[in-house]
Order: C-alpha cells, then structure tokens, then sequence
C-alpha cells in the first residue's frame, strides 16, 4: 500500500461531511511613524488567497469564490502575489472587479519568499494600482499591505509608505521571532501577522506563539493565523512533511477568543500543495504532485462552521445555534499502514518526528447544537461511542479508530431519536405500515411554524413530534423520491405541497388520503 492511501492522506484525504439538520471595536496606538492614538476598523477575519494558483481564472470564478466567503462571513482575501508571476496583474484586475461587483474586499499580500524579493518600484507600482478600488480594506483610512516573509528588505516600506501615501502595513516576518521582531523591525510596521500556525512534532498547537507577537506588537495590531492543519508532499520544491492539525479548525478559534487580536487569517482559501485550503477545489490551480492527496477530497464544509466562530470572534459572545449541524473528519487508514513515502514529522529546520505519531488514528467531530445532545460516533458494525453537549453551542471532540473499520456514522441524539431531521419550516412526513405496502413512506404535508402556531391544533402535536422526527430521517435516507420532494417544499404553502406530491408516482411514494385517521389529523392541522 503506497503511502498516499494511508498516511499521506492525513491533510487532505479526508472523509469531510456536514449533515445539516433540516427538523467591538477594539482601539490601539497607531503606528509608530505616527504620533496620534487611532481607532482601526472593527475585527475582521481574512483568507489567505494565493493568486498563483489562479492563472486560468475568470471574473466570474472570483465572483465564485467571493460569494462563497460572504457566505461564510469572510471579510476579506489577502491576496497573496508572487514577484515574478506573469498573469498577476491580470488576475489582481480580475479579483477587484469581482470584489467590486460583489461589495467585497481584498488587500495585497506581497510574497517575498516564493519567487525572490520585490523591488520597491514594483510594489509601490502595485499598491498604487489597487489602493482606490472600492473593494479595497482599509484600516484607518489606509489601504492594508502584508507580506508572506521579506525582513531583509524592511528597510524599503518608509519610502513605500511615503510614495503610495500611506498604508497600514501588517507583514508576516515570523522569521525573525517575536524578540527580534520588536527590537529591530516594528519601527518599520502598524503591526504584524504571525504564520506560526501549526505545532511542532507530536504535541497539540498551543496559543503560547500568538501571546509572544501579541506582545511583541503592542501597542500595535496583531494578525492571528488560523489554520485546520498542514500536509505537503512536494519533494521537487523541497518540501514533505506533516504538522499536526486534526482538532485545530475548532481549538484555534478557541484560541482566538482568548487572545482577541484585531485581525484574523485564515491560511487558507487554496493553497492545495500545502493541504490547508478550505475553498472549492479548482483543477488548474493544484500542483502537479499534489493531484494524489487533493483531488477528490474537498474542505468546504469546513467554512459551514465560520459564521459561528466569526461571530463570537467578534461580539465575544457565543452566537445562538439555529440548525443543528455535525461535522467530522478523518483519514482512510491507519498512520503505520504503507510507506510513510519520505514524510517527516517536522519541517527540515525543525527536528525531526516520527510522522506516525504525530497523526492520530481518530475520528474528529464538531456539533453545532441548539440545545443538550448526544454525539454518537459509530465505525462499521461495532458499538457507537456518546458523547455529551450539555449546552447549546459547539461541541468538539474525536474517538479513536481502535482497529475499527467501515463507515463512519455521526450522530446527534436528542430525546432518544435523531435530530437529523428537524427544520423550522416542519416539514411533516410520517411512516404508512399497512399489511399491503409495509415501510412504505408518505408525504403529507410542509407547512411555515408561523402558521402552525396560529392555528387551533386538535388533540397534542407534542406528542406526534417523535414520530415526525423519526419518519423525517428515515424518509430522506431511504426513499429518492420523498428526499426530492423533501428539497422541494420547503418554504412552500401546504396546497403547493399537495401538487408536488400528487406528481410523485405512486411507486415511489403513497398518496395519502383522508380515510387514514393520521392524516385526516394533519390534514385538519394545516387547515386543507
């Protein structure tokens, strides 16, 4: 077994689902070349967006991409651009007039490191281009700069900041150190992004990094990273190693809560080489040796989370849950099957770790509860593992494989059944036994909560409600025609809901009618 079906498969080889479940402004010293105290703008969270992988887009796939971070209440793409990238200019034009179209905003994201320095003439040139784009994020007024690395030239951002006419400049010169960092180079900045992300060896990430730069910046701004995790295989840029990630996407942004920084990174939107892309994969843009541990393995459910954690990022209160969800993830064989193909634990300037143990052999899940739960975790035919949420919010947790195979079942319990099922709207569908046509199910009828509650309900819906719930689930995992028709009236009036099922052929699905006490109740409940 090659290495690419086991361990290699840690960053991005993952089973990713989501179930949805259908039942301040802080203030700081501005910079030091600046003798007056100002506000910056309120937290904000970015994603790291490498336009070299992009070379093929249109303006219509940065709309894409943009539409799907508003989605995810993503305030901004830093675009990260190479000195020496040929399409980069065309591809900054294309994203800001994307980002235009869609009320957006992006900033520029030097990269120092890829491809050699940039020369002041180009970034000023750069900066100048982009800078009075309505789609550009501005702290303060300012355009916001960054950087991936670059310190040796730290000496040019005074004559770039004079020539463009300001900036709030936040680079990534984690490099140098937090110490170094503050002795030698904040001089030169309004603050700085740290791409310290990941841990070290076999040991969980911490938030011990992101307090040193804190402090290291004061009274400056601080740029947190946030990643999931990081896996790369790419021996002809050098690079084949693994970090640990595994819990990261839900304890980081724990971590965040405590540190409170004025902004957040995530890193990132589609760096495929390196594993940690939460946006959709697009072929063109993943590098020719990373097709073995990408394709085919998607992220995006990841971003489902974001509007929770934003949200609590930034009012510093946890966000009430409106829909049950569940997440979970894992990687499809054991850290010590196959060949671990080269991978070390650690970057090469970090000593090296065991690359199996720096994986784990689990199954990770975050639930998104709106009330007290049980998570089950069930591999194959063995015993499921529970857990207890015994608050609304988010639950993260993981179990371990234990020579365990088969699929992978996630639940969240409530009350004794599966809540899987539930949606506001009600959609209510239950289960016809008769002695003709046994486990047959049948749609009755989707009707808005708002006119339910208004309605005089005969006898106790309360105690119809495990039924429904039960009939909900089973319905959309076993019967096509019901999922269809499950999709299809939501939202709708209940007469709509009566034509749609009358469509469905009677094969697929019974048609219920008023001699059947059960549904004469429904059908007096929704006022037919």
């Amino acid at each position: 077994m090659s290495f690419y079906s086991s361990l290699a498969r840690v960053a991005s080889a993952i089973t990713l689902l989501s179930t949805l479940f259908p039942c301040g402004t802080t203030s700081f010293v501005g910079s030091a070349l600046s003798k007056r105290q100002a506000p910056i703008t309120p937290k904000a969270v970015f994603a790291h967006h490498v336009v070299g992988n992009t070379y093929s887009y249109t303006i219509n796939d940065w709309v894409n991409d943009i539409t799907k971070a508003q989605n995810a209440n993503i305030d901004a793409f830093a675009l990260n651009i190479g000195a020496q990238t040929s399409y980069t200019n065309t591809q900054l034009a294309n994203a800001y007039t994307a980002a235009e179209q869609r009320q957006f905003k992006l900033f520029l994201s030097f990269d120092y490191a890829a491809q050699g320095a940039w020369s002041s003439s180009n970034v000023v040139s750069t900066i100048n281009a982009h800078k009075n784009s309505a789609a550009q994020f501005k702290v303060n007024g300012l355009p916001l700069v960054s950087t991936f690395e670059g310190p040796d030239n730290s000496g040019d951002w005074p004559s770039i900041r004079s020539q463009v006419g300001g900036i709030f400049f936040l680079p990534d010169w984690t490099s140098k150190g937090p110490d170094a960092f503050h002795n030698n180079l904040l001089q030169y900045t309004d603050g700085a992004f740290s791409w310290d992300a990941w841990p070290q060896g076999a040991t969980d990430m911490t938030d011990n990094p992101d307090k040193a730069w804190y402090a290291a910046v004061q009274p400056k701004a601080y740029m947190m990273p946030v990643s999931p995790w990081f896996y790369t295989n790419l021996p002809e840029y050098g690079k084949n190693w693994v970090w640990r990630g595994d819990d990261m996407w839900h304890t980081r942004w724990q971590q965040v809560l405590e540190i409170k920084p004025n902004f957040v990174e995530i890193i990132s939107w589609n760096d495929y080489g390196e594993s940690h892309y939460i946006g959709p994969i697009i072929n063109s843009g993943v590098p020719s040796g990373a097709h073995k541990y990408v394709d085919n393995m998607p992220h995006e459910h990841w971003r489902d989370l974001l509007p929770y954690y934003i949200a609590a990022y930034k009012t510093g209160v946890s966000p009430a849950v409106a829909l049950d969800k569940v997440h979970f993830w894992y990687r499809l064989s054991p850290a010590a099957a196959g060949s671990n193909d080269g991978t070390a634990g650690n970057a090469p300037y970090q000593p090296y770790t065991d690359p199996n143990q720096v994986v784990q052999d689990k199954v990770f899940f975050t639930a998104l509860i709106t009330s007290p739960s049980t998570i089950s975790v069930q591999i194959g035919n063995s015993a499921a593992i529970t857990f207890t949420a015994t608050s609304a919010g988010a639950f993260h947790s993981s179990t371990p494989f234990n020579g365990k195979t088969g699929t992978v079942t996630v639940k969240v319990v409530r009350n004794g059944l599966p809540v899987r099922c539930r949606n506001p709207i009600l959609l209510i569908v239950y289960y016809l036994e008769t002695t003709q046509r046994p486990h047959k199910i049948a749609v009755i009828i989707a009707a808005i909560v708002p006119a339910i509650a208004k309605m005089s309900i005969p006898g106790s819906l309360a105690a119809w409600v495990p039924l429904l719930d039960l009939a909900v689930c089973e319905a959309e995992e076993e019967n096509p025609a019901t999922k269809v028709l499950a999709l299809l009236v939501r939202g709708t009036t209940p007469l709509k809901v009566l034509e749609l099922a009358a469509a469905v052929p009677d094969d697929d699905v019974i048609t219920v009618s008023n001699e059947d006490p059960l549904a004469e109740r429904v059908l007096v409940l929704v006022g037919v």
